[in-house]
């Protein structure tokens, strides 16, 4: 049982626009289908970083002994994922928080700030015990 993290892809957009069900019973027979949006909290000054994600912990991480699953994912992308971004040819380096919706699997949403978001190049940055590793972002 090994932990890994799993990046499908990592895109930037106004915002993400997702579908889902509820059902009136447990049968699953009568569902209507809801169309909704995740966007950023200040449209004039960000942009959303939409991730795809698989991730698995393993049972004997420690990480396991003190968080719930859906709190342990934010947990991962909020202290070992960063932004690296290039401006006027310098590189810098930010850590985002990041938030999870419950009605969309599998995907973790940023707020980038505009700078940011129309930088040059943008990758994220992903710290491990013994490893760095970078993944280009989309924009």
């Amino acid at each position: 049982d090994m932990s890994y993290i799993n990046i499908k892809s990592a895109t930037i957009s106004s915002s993400y626009e997702y579908n889902y069900q509820i059902c009136d019973d447990n049968s699953n027979t009568s569902c209507k289908t809801y169309y909704s949006a995740e966007s950023v909290s200040n449209p004039a000054t960000q942009m959303l970083l939409t991730i795809d994600y698989d991730i698995n912990i393993s049972e004997t991480a420690l990480i396991n002994n003190s968080l719930n699953a859906k709190i342990k994912d934010k947990f991962i992308f909020d202290n070992f994922i960063k932004v690296k971004y290039k401006i006027n040819g310098q590189y810098y380096t930010k850590g985002i928080i990041s938030r999870i919706n419950s009605k969309v699997k599998n995907k973790i949403f940023m707020d980038i700030p505009n700078n940011i978001a129309s930088s040059e190049k943008m990758d994220l940055l992903i710290n491990t015990r013994y490893n760095h590793y970078y993944i280009p972002i989309n924009k």
